[in-house]
């Protein structure tokens, strides 16, 4: 990721008026809601500025509230172009965070991106076997803090990826166990739950062996 001490925010007449007016956290939330509707717009260049320049002067303010989703906003906006050390980065930083202020749905949903950036990262192979290793691993730990949030979108979405991931390294019984949750979490908004699924893909281990 570009430097910040190399990000030349200070040419932006917002940037200047949040640091003389208002207190930094507020300065940074500010900064941090300009950069999402920036990428929201498809300005992807300016949007990464924001989003960095709040991080960076939000950097020694304890207990920034804002901190896990900025740092996840970030990660999804550097994951578009294939950016992918750079997003994993963001979404470590987002778990962090998220752990740290006991954000559960932003812990749920930076494994699931996590995951997700695995996935599209290298196609099955012994060379990416680690890579695939945790992705699983990522997806799977997203489910409970998301199911704690109530977070059924990111649910969805780990789901789906679950499917897929398992589908890549050969395992249908796996991927059609993850499938099977997410039409049903789809047809009628809930699911079996993360325990349930956990034995659930156990069980098929089990079966297969």
């Amino acid at each position: 990721m570009e430097d910040l001490s190399e990000v030349d925010l200070c040419a932006s007449p917002l940037f200047r008026d949040l640091l003389v007016s208002v207190p930094l956290a507020r300065s940074a939330t500010r900064l941090g809601q300009a950069g999402t509707a920036l990428a929201n717009s498809g300005k992807a260049v300016k949007s990464e500025r924001y989003l960095q320049g709040a991080l960076f002067i939000a950097h020694d303010v304890p207990g920034w509230a804002e901190r896990a989703t900025v740092w996840f906003n970030l990660g999804v906006l550097l994951r578009a172009p294939g950016r992918y050390d750079d997003a994993l980065r963001a979404f470590a930083e987002s778990q962090a965070a998220a752990v740290a202020m006991n954000d559960r749905s932003n812990q749920g949903r930076g494994l699931a991106m996590t995951g997700d950036v695995c996935l599209k990262a290298g196609a099955p192979s012994k060379s990416v076997e680690p890579l695939l290793a945790s992705l699983l691993a990522s997806l799977l730990a997203s489910l409970l803090p998301l199911e704690a949030a109530h977070d059924s979108e990111h649910i969805a979405r780990s789901l789906q990826l679950l499917s897929q991931a398992y589908q890549a390294i050969g395992d249908a019984a796996k991927s059609k166990a993850a499938q099977t949750e997410l039409r049903r979490l789809n047809t009628d908004g809930t699911w079996s739950g993360s325990s349930a699924l956990l034995q659930e893909l156990s069980n098929v281990a089990h079966s297969a062996d």
